[in-house]
């Protein structure tokens, strides 16, 4: 069945207003609340929003990683996932793997081959793993 042209415009003008209402309102905002000024008011039910609220928008488990100093061509095969993990001492590692960061490289021996050392902490841990030098893990 064919739509005519006023058809057309009219399921046009529906779907722009549907997806457009959304991003126009606060539907995908999320709350993200600093307390720092409710240390001393005893807004106790207001805290326990806020906590909830970060609960939900903050992931209880993050990716660090450091990279592995592999070089291409074999030249360097780079830290092993174990010996790396002593770094972390003290801090629990749920997960632990190798990954590429998938970033363009030159190709060429002895360069590095973006291979890193991936391991997932808690984030209570996040600030310690950064002091040792890891970063968060953003590739895919």
């Amino acid at each position: 069945m064919a739509l005519g042209k006023n058809s057309f415009l009219t399921v046009a003008f529906l779907l722009f207003f549907i997806c457009g209402a959304c991003s126009t309102s606060g539907c995908r905002k999320y709350k993200n609340y600093n307390a720092d000024h409710l240390k001393n008011s005893g807004a106790q039910e207001l805290q326990k929003e806020i906590d909830q609220t970060n609960a939900i928008n903050f992931p209880s488990k993050v990716k660090v990683y450091k990279y592995d100093g592999s070089k291409q061509c074999g030249l360097d095969k780079g830290i092993k996932l174990e010996e790396m993990e002593k770094q972390l001492k003290g801090i629990k590692i749920y997960k632990e793997f190798k990954k590429n960061d998938g970033l363009v490289r030159v190709m060429a021996c002895g360069t590095p081959t973006g291979n890193a050392n991936v391991y997932e902490i808690s984030s209570k841990d996040l600030e310690k793993a950064k002091k040792l030098g890891f970063k968060i893990w953003a590739f895919h």
